[in-house]
């Protein structure tokens, strides 16, 4: 049976070498042999996806992968405290999903289309038993995913590095901010107590005339 993916194109005679020839001029797929790209073909199917339509989701069965011919999607990862934090964003030329080749096949992030998007659309749980018959197809296609990981990984790695500096600035910004006002306080309340400590000692001065006036009057000349 030819596999279709929903709004895809199904493989039939006719479509097969229009996809065979958009594998091979996909970066992804860059270098394999046209024997190779006969096998991807027999498995993929073209498929569309409309802005904001969810592709898969965090913590679902990882069984499919995407190759972006146009369009542009975002990678989200869900937060503990709630939502969602913007891991990447894809675009043509690069691959969409490799979850499907690792146990235990759990998609890590959610992806979702920004923009009506195209792609070509693989089951991965055919292409892991093909990787299983043939095992230098197996080995490229793991060494091309491996390589997409290693850079998703280092994003991630970028992001978060990037997240601490930002938070660390921030962090030494508020300090400054504390030991200003704090600074500012202290003044504040030296001068208070200067000028309480004036006030009272006029209060004194003023206390001490009035009863010297009030004896002066009150003794006869």
């Amino acid at each position: 049976m030819i596999p279709v993916a929903a709004g895809g194109d199904a493989l039939t005679p006719g479509t097969q070498p229009q996809l065979a020839a958009r594998l091979a001029a996909h970066p992804f797929l860059n270098g394999l042999s046209p024997e190779q790209i006969t096998t991807l073909a027999e498995y993929a199917t073209a498929t569309d996806f409309a802005a904001g339509q969810r592709i898969f989701r965090e913590g679902d069965r990882a069984n499919r992968f995407y190759l972006i011919l146009e369009g542009s999607v975002v990678l989200e990862a869900a937060l503990p405290s709630g939502g969602s934090r913007v891991i990447e964003h894809l675009g043509p030329g690069e691959v969409l999903g490799w979850s499907w080749m690792f146990p235990p096949f759990i998609w890590n992030f959610t992806a979702v289309a920004m923009e009506p998007t195209r792609a070509l659309f693989f089951y991965g749980t055919r292409l892991r038993e093909q990787c299983e018959q043939d095992h230098d197809f197996g080995y490229d296609l793991l060494q091309r995913t491996s390589a997409v990981m290693l850079e998703r990984l280092q994003v991630e790695v970028r992001e978060r590095l990037r997240a601490e500096a930002a938070l660390r600035a921030t962090q030494d910004e508020l300090e400054m901010c504390v030991e200003e006002r704090t600074r500012e306080l202290q003044l504040e309340v030296v001068e208070r107590r200067r000028a309480e400590g004036e006030a009272a000692a006029a209060n004194q001065a003023k206390s001490e005339f009035l009863a010297n006036m009030s004896h002066e009057i009150r003794t006869p000349m």
